[in-house]
């Protein structure tokens, strides 16, 4: 699985973009689903002391959290660690992890966070659904026994999109930023069942909200 083509946009000079336009403009008029009023409050909702953050971008969401003792950053692209790392201050940052989610997590970050926040991750993945239920599945074996997953993700299906969200999805996927057109909340449902106890899904706008609550046990994986 070729997981670069979502991530190779993201440089030193798209990330000084990154806010203004998918936090601002992207998520307020494409997909309809505020970053202030709904996403960040979203965030801030699910957190707890000890987290990891997948996918993480410049850090903007642990950046506006306070309340974060262990804060675990893991992305693949090492510009977005050091970006995000800068931006939330060293200090506030435990460890940055260089990782691909389609492949098993290092034994090290394994049942040891209490929340994973997955923010506009699942969209960019570059694979079928069975390649992102793949993902997921690495994603679960993070989480402590009553940890809880949560994130947002852009659906897939056309009718939940106006003009600008559909064209904007266009060019998205035709770039390979995107992999989203199979991508729906109903899909995205039955594969967190499949790990979780308790799953909860709404859709705001485009965007696709989720917990997912209490993993199934999964055996641990070990680094070889």
């Amino acid at each position: 699985m070729d997981s670069q083509p979502g991530i190779r946009v993201y440089n030193s000079v798209s990330l000084r973009l990154y806010n203004w336009w998918v936090m601002s403009v992207a998520n307020r008029f494409a997909w309809r689903c505020s970053t202030p009023e709904i996403q960040l409050p979203f965030y801030r909702r699910h957190l707890s002391s000890r987290h990891l953050d997948i996918g993480t971008g410049t850090g903007y969401y642990p950046r506006h959290c306070m309340n974060i003792s262990q804060l675990t950053l893991l992305d693949l692209n090492p510009e977005c660690l050091k970006q995000a790392e800068r931006r939330i201050g060293p200090a506030r940052v435990t460890a940055t992890v260089q990782h691909d989610i389609f492949l098993p997590l290092p034994e090290k970050l394994q049942h040891k966070f209490n929340s994973v926040a997955l923010y506009y991750v699942l969209h960019c993945l570059n694979g079928s659904a069975d390649d992102k239920f793949t993902a997921l599945k690495n994603v679960t074996r993070a989480l402590s026994a009553d940890g809880i997953l949560f994130g947002t993700t852009i659906s897939g299906e056309r009718q939940r999109h106006n003009l600008f969200g559909r064209l904007l999805m266009n060019i998205m996927n035709r770039k390979g930023i995107f992999t989203n057109y199979q991508d729906s909340a109903s899909v995205l449902e039955g594969q967190l069942r499949q790990l979780f106890r308790d799953v909860t899904l709404t859709e705001t706008g485009a965007v696709i909200m989720f917990t997912a609550r209490f993993p199934y046990p999964v055996p641990r994986i070990t680094d070889h």
